[in-house]
C-alpha cells in the first residue's frame, strides 16, 4: 500500500521497472509478483492515457471481489512486536491498537487503522491526511487518543500537521491474517528496502497488519 500513487508520471514508471528487476533480483518468492509490476510498468503510457476532461485516479478501476469503507485519514501505529508474534486480529490482542480501533473520535472521522513494525521498541504513530500532510507523534498510547490536540488532528486543525517530505509505503506481513502475506510480504519488504536505499532516506518502507482482502 504506497501512500503516493506510482502511476502519476512517466519517472514513476521507471521506478516500477526499476522496482520490479530488483524482486526477481532479490527472491524467487517475488518473481511473479515482480512479473505483474513490470507487465503494469509497461502497459501504463497506452492504458491509462487521460484526456483533459479525465485523470488517471477515475482511470482506475476499483477491486470488483471487495469494496473497503471509505477512508479519510490514515493512521500508523508503530508497535514494539513484530508481525511474526501478531495473531489473526491484531486489534485484540495489542490494546493500544485495539483502543484507537474502537475509539469513537476515529470511527466518526473516518480514519483507517494499521499497525506496524519499524524495528522500534516504543509506540509511536502518524497520522496522515488527505491534504498531504502527515504528524508525527512520539510516545503514542491509550491515554493520547483523549487528548485535545490528538482530536485537533485528526480534524485537521493542528499545527502539527506538516507537508509529508517522505514517500511511505506499508507492505502486509501479517502471516497469521493471511498465509501469502507471510509467505512473500518479508521479501517484497527487503526487496523494496534496497530499491528504498536509492532515494537516499526519502522513502520508507514498514510491514503492516492486513490491509484487507483475501483469496
Amino acid at each position: 500500500m504506497s501512500i503516493k500513487r506510482l502511476q502519476r508520471s512517466s519517472l514513476s514508471t521507471g521506478f516500477q521497472l526499476s522496482l520490479a528487476k530488483g524482486l526477481e533480483r532479490h527472491s524467487p518468492f517475488a518473481r511473479p509478483l515482480a512479473s505483474r509490476t513490470l507487465a503494469s510498468a509497461v502497459e501504463l503510457p497506452s492504458r491509462l492515457s487521460p484526456t483533459s476532461k479525465q485523470s488517471y485516479a477515475n482511470k482506475i478501476e476499483p477491486f470488483s471481489s471487495r469494496t473497503l469503507p471509505e477512508t479519510k485519514a490514515l493512521l500508523l501505529i508503530a508497535v514494539p512486536t513484530p508481525p511474526k508474534t501478531w495473531g489473526g486480529v491484531v486489534e485484540k490482542e495489542d490494546l493500544v491498537v485495539g483502543a484507537a480501533n474502537l475509539d469513537k473520535n476515529l470511527r466518526e472521522a473516518q480514519v483507517r487503522i494499521l499497525a506496524t513494525y519499524e524495528g522500534g521498541t516504543t509506540y509511536s504513530a502518524r497520522l496522515f491526511r488527505p491534504d498531504g500532510t502527515v504528524a508525527h507523534i512520539k510516545d503514542f498510547s491509550e491515554a493520547t487518543l483523549g487528548t485535545e490536540s490528538f482530536k485537533d488532528l485528526v480534524d485537521g486543525k493542528s499545527s502539527e500537521l506538516k507537508p509529508a517530505d517522505k514517500a511511505e509505503v506499508v507492505v502486509c506481513t501479517h502471516g497469521a491474517r493471511d498465509c501469502r502475506c507471510g509467505d512473500i510480504g518479508g521479501d517484497l519488504v527487503f526487496s523494496l528496502r534496497k530499491e528504498a536505499e536509492r532515494s537516499q532516506g526519502q522513502t520508507i518502507v514498514s510491514e503492516c497488519s492486513h490491509v484487507g482482502g483475501h483469496k
